[in-house]
């Protein structure tokens, strides 16, 4: 009778670790096509962008979810995980979309994309951080100093636009 006690907190703590598991893959995969994303909106906000500011912010965006992209594949190949070789579908909508788009049409819509994009991703970035130490959780951490950053900028050209 005694192992049948015994074997239930194990199998409890097998499927806790088991959820930790596929969200920490779950996120890294998310976190691969995000970096994708970012550095083809960063690309088109150089090349369709009406004002220098979207312009240097696409650049930073580019040059940043590079980087990020590089590490992040680092980490799903630390714990095994295949790497997205392309943004969601729903992100390759939004680029599409953002393609059609020229001058300040292209500029309101990418600045309120990549606001609300970085609000979700510091917070997702955030939690991560705190759950673990493995090299997922690093990643996160080592990342979000700059989607802060990014976050900052963008809010910098929405109020920028707010106010003319």
């Amino acid at each position: 009778m005694r192992p049948r006690f015994l074997l239930a907190p194990l199998m409890l703590l097998s499927s806790l670790a088991l959820g930790a598991e596929s969200r920490t893959d779950e996120f890294i995969k998310q976190a691969i096509e995000g970096n994708l994303f970012e550095v083809k909106a960063g690309e088109l906000a150089q090349a369709k962008g009406a004002s220098q500011g979207v312009k240097q912010f696409g650049a930073m965006l580019a040059k940043d979810h590079a980087a990020a992209g590089t590490k992040a594949m680092a980490a799903a190949k630390s714990l095994g995980v295949a790497a997205p070789k392309s943004p969601s579908s729903s992100q390759q909508g939004v680029l599409a979309s953002m393609a059609k788009l020229e001058g300040e049409q292209f500029d309101a819509n990418f600045i309120k994309s990549m606001l609300e994009d970085h609000l979700r991703d510091v917070q997702r970035y955030e939690t991560q951080a705190k759950h673990g130490n493995d090299a997922v959780s690093k990643y996160a951490a080592e990342t979000l100093p700059a989607l802060r950053e990014h976050l900052k900028a963008v809010q910098g050209l929405q109020n920028e636009r707010s106010t003319r």
